[in-house]
């Protein structure tokens, strides 16, 4: 079932990805370099704070629905008399601080944006990203999947639409208050009337695991987001050849794709497993994160061998040659990407099993090891002790989540899994440097589609996946679309 629950919001996942940057195009072309600028600074404000308002109540709320759907009714309630307000709070606070943003950044056009992006932060914080959090939490992923999709094309449509009319900032940016606003009118009955038909009692405790969340949940979403930040910052500050810092820059936004497919396996696992911890199942939830564990592992194996084969190259054809990565640069940054993915998605899982103390020391302390290693390492070797710090901070964190979440979960870290994908990358990376991909963007392609290939082939030698695992992973993603709440076997309740 864990490939399935993959599937779908990989598939979501992707069109989201798809969608954005055919939303960036369609805005660059039609404003311009300079409300293009505008454009990307509201959207990025947007995106910091509907990151810190979802990090606390909703999550609570979707750990609450995991646990007991009795819960669902009053976790509907509290979206309105607890999240929204806070939402609306936040956003006024914003769009009566847009003057003094704007004067900041010296840019008086960026009053009226702010102003709308803060309705359109009201509407997503408020309502529709809680409402996909609760449907996550009742175990209703095809459903959460395909309303997320439909928000991705519909940003896209309303944004075009709109720009068919008038051409300017303020319209690109009600393109997306539209598109939340005709997304949150399909969610509320949704979930309103899934509320009215789940039966059951709340639990005892619901407003203390509320301020629970409230008080240890958002700093770790804002280390979380600092520890990958902090580490172009700090290079930024040491660091006096600028093309050394452009080059780092760009490997560093394409290693970042990596990091959002954390949140596919956190919305995969985290109902499951939840409901795993507290019924006591503890065989079931650390089966459940053996399997996740798994795909994050040897996805990290496959992008370190095309990193390291056809980095230079794919980076070249994005960017341009001047931004071409020396050495091995792209393929540290990727393993550190991948490391931190993984942290942050048994983080989500700390969560989920209730662990939120732990979770926040957890983070805190790799943190500031990370903050430290990255002055020392940068100091001494410059952009390449950066992504070293990176690469080590990711993964050794990553270990110790999986030392904390074995307390809940007992042993589940795939040891076989992490030396066979290491194996198989490191022949790739072997065969791949002895003629990487150069040329047009065709060539690239092949090269990265061999590399791909021949990591496959080398994980079936290693017996990592026979021949009934694929048959079995094929039957299971040619039925993404059935239900969600399909009746499951007892013993495979949580596979």
């Amino acid at each position: 079932m864990i490939l399935r629950r993959v599937g779908l919001f990989g598939l979501a996942q992707a069109a989201a990805l798809a969608a954005g940057l055919a939303l960036q195009v369609v805005v660059a072309r039609a404003l311009g370099a300079g409300d293009y600028g505008r454009f990307t600074v509201a959207h990025s404000v947007s995106l910091a704070a509907l990151g810190l308002l979802m990090s606390a109540v909703p999550n609570a709320l979707r750990r609450l629905v995991s646990v007991n759907r009795g819960n669902l009714q009053r976790a509907w309630r509290a979206v309105w008399l607890v999240q929204l307000p806070i939402a609306i709070a936040f956003a006024a606070a914003l769009a009566g601080l847009a003057p003094l943003l704007a004067g900041a950044m010296r840019d008086v056009l960026l009053v009226p944006a702010l102003v709308v992006v803060a309705a359109e932060l009201a509407i997503k914080a408020g309502v529709l990203e809680p409402g996909w959090h609760l449907l996550n939490g009742l175990g209703r992923h095809a459903l959460q999947a395909g309303l997320m999709t439909g928000h991705s094309l519909l940003r896209v449509t309303c944004v075009v639409c709109l720009l068919g009319v008038s051409v300017g900032l303020v319209e690109s940016l009600a393109g997306l208050l539209v598109s939340a606003t005709v997304s949150a009118a399909v969610v509320v009955p949704i979930v309103r009337r899934l509320a009215k038909s789940t039966p059951g009692r709340p639990d005892g405790g619901f407003a203390r695991e509320l301020l629970r969340w409230v008080r240890l949940a958002p700093g770790v979403d804002a280390l979380n987001y600092l520890l990958v930040a902090a580490n172009l910052w700090v290079l930024k500050a040491m660091t006096v050849d600028a093309s050394l810092v452009g080059a780092y820059a760009a490997c560093s936004m394409l290693a970042q794709a990596i990091l959002p497919f954390s949140l596919v396996l956190s919305r995969a696992a985290f109902a499951p497993f939840a409901r795993a911890v507290s019924e006591g199942g503890t065989a079931d939830a650390a089966r459940l994160l053996c399997q996740a564990s798994r795909l994050a592992i040897l996805g990290a194996g496959w992008g370190a061998a095309v990193s390291v084969g056809c980095g230079d190259a794919v980076v070249s054809l994005m960017y341009g040659s001047g931004f071409a990565a020396p050495g091995t640069l792209l393929a540290l940054l990727v393993s550190g990407m991948a490391g931190t993915a993984w942290l942050w998605f048994l983080c989500e899982m700390l969560g989920a099993a209730g662990r939120l103390k732990a979770r926040l020391r957890l983070m805190a302390a790799v943190f500031a090891a990370s903050v430290a290693a990255t002055l020392v390492l940068t100091r001494a070797f410059g952009p390449w002790g950066c992504a070293w710090t990176l690469a080590i901070a990711g993964w050794l964190g990553a270990l110790a989540a999986s030392v904390c979440l074995g307390a809940a979960a007992g042993a589940f870290v795939p040891w076989r899994s992490l030396f066979r994908a290491a194996v198989a990358s490191a022949a790739l990376v072997a065969v791949a440097r002895l003629g990487q991909p150069a040329g047009p963007g065709p060539t690239v392609l092949a090269g990265v589609l061999g590399v791909s290939v021949g990591y496959l082939a080398m994980l079936a030698l290693l017996q990592e996946w026979n021949l009934a695992q694929w048959q079995s992973a094929w039957r299971l993603l040619r039925g993404l679309g059935t239900p969600a709440t399909e009746a499951i076997p007892e013993g495979e309740r949580y596979a």
